[in-house]
């Protein structure tokens, strides 16, 4: 039988935990400069917003997603609950 993800599994990891670890850092990433696509979207939807301004307001989700990612290192359990109830696994 061949395995589905051999590098995370390997390490130890759980592989919905590290989706869903993975998923919170790219989405950091897509709200923080330079890369921030996120954030020229916002800035085409309403370009009479500064940037500086659309970058200040997403500083709290920045925050709020650097606490879930360090949540989820400390407690993975909080991340594989939910699947695992509903897949039995």
């Amino acid at each position: 039988m061949m395995r589905k993800f051999p590098i995370i599994t390997e390490l130890g990891f759980d592989p919905i935990w590290f989706g869903v670890v993975m998923t919170l850092n790219m989405e950091m990433g897509l709200i923080t400069p330079p890369v921030g696509l996120n954030l020229y979207v916002v800035q085409g939807i309403a370009p009479y917003i500064p940037l500086r301004d659309i970058l200040a307001g997403s500083l709290p989700y920045v925050g709020v997603l650097a606490l879930g990612i360090i949540i989820l290192a400390l407690f993975p359990g909080l991340g594989t609950w939910l699947p695992n109830q509903t897949l039995g696994g």
